[in-house]
């Protein structure tokens, strides 16, 4: 006879929850960046992207590829997910992933094709003709991708704040607010912050964005006055002043892409030149600099023993 399942909302049912969950975030880490890249890279390049190709373009970008592998591993993740913890707390990202696969199952052989049409530059000897045949379908393949994509992040990020509010909650009736009680908070802050950046371009919520920088900036600072006044319990963690570190660059690259968003700055000819090197984690107020950071940070967490 099998053992009942813990009770929802339960230290036992929380880390349950958090190893079905992983199968979820690692499905989007290896797809969703592919696609939402190769839509930016096509529409980069039309300028009216509901319209589509005119054929009258001075350059012709066409797509990037979507990786079988990433693909692959999204779906071996999914698989996963599928059979693992299910009940009412699951049924909607449940639902959302099949709906996301199905998403990412439509878009990606539209992608290969149009990717081997604008490699080969077939439009100059179709004028344009299959560019444009194409587009309708491709268009609405990505946009079904991206509102797959942004309904499967929310509900992966609802559940973890609710998970970690539970356990800061646990953490503060134990020992109060100590450092591992701050740690957790700042991590909870800036997984927000990571969730509004990594929205699509028109999905960014400016308004959001700003209240969760001021209160990871606010929750630094208080950690920061805490670690202070409780040498004892620092100096046990050695690490810990890297993580804070982290979180501070994070932090640093998260405000500049708010700036770089508000005030519209367009990036300077070097910075565009980074940016089609592949290398925009390095330009400042880029989205990719804030993912950057944040896995640097989160890499400098896991890296401490509690």
């Amino acid at each position: 006879m099998t053992d009942p399942p813990p009770p929802p909302g339960t230290v036992d049912a929380d880390l349950v929850l958090s190893d079905k969950l992983i199968h979820h975030a690692e499905c989007i880490t290896h797809a969703s960046e592919s696609v939402l890249r190769s839509r930016g890279r096509y529409v980069s390049w039309l300028a009216d992207p509901k319209a589509g190709p005119t054929g009258s373009e001075k350059n012709v970008a066409g797509v990037y590829v979507i990786p079988p592998a990433y693909v692959a591993s999204c779906k071996k993740e999914l698989k996963a997910a599928s059979v693992a913890k299910k009940d009412a707390t699951t049924d909607t990202i449940d639902k959302l992933a099949t709906s996301y696969e199905a998403a990412l199952d439509a878009v990606t052989p539209l992608v290969v094709e149009a990717l081997r049409y604008y490699e080969q530059k077939d439009y100059q000897d179709d004028a344009f003709k299959k560019g444009k045949a194409m587009h309708p379908a491709l268009m609405k393949a990505f946009d079904d991708f991206v509102a797959a994509d942004a309904a499967m992040k929310a509900e992966l990020a609802r559940l973890r704040t609710g998970i970690a509010e539970r356990q800061l909650t646990t953490l503060e009736k134990a020992n109060g607010k100590n450092l591992l009680w701050h740690a957790r908070k700042i991590s909870l802050l800036s997984g927000a912050i990571e969730e509004v950046v990594t929205a699509p371009a028109d999905a960014l919520d400016l308004t959001k964005l700003d209240a969760a920088i001021k209160s990871l900036d606010a929750e630094i600072a208080d950690t920061e006055v805490y670690a202070g006044a409780h040498k004892p319990e620092t100096d046990k963690l050695m690490t810990f002043p890297q993580v804070l570190d982290a979180a501070k660059d994070f932090l640093r690259a998260a405000k500049a892409f708010m700036r770089q968003k508000r005030d519209k700055r367009p990036f300077s000819a070097a910075e565009v030149a980074a940016i089609n090197a592949g290398t925009p984690q390095l330009v400042e107020g880029h989205q990719a600099e804030v993912v950057d950071r944040y896995d640097k940070y989160v890499t400098k967490t896991n890296a401490v023993r509690w």
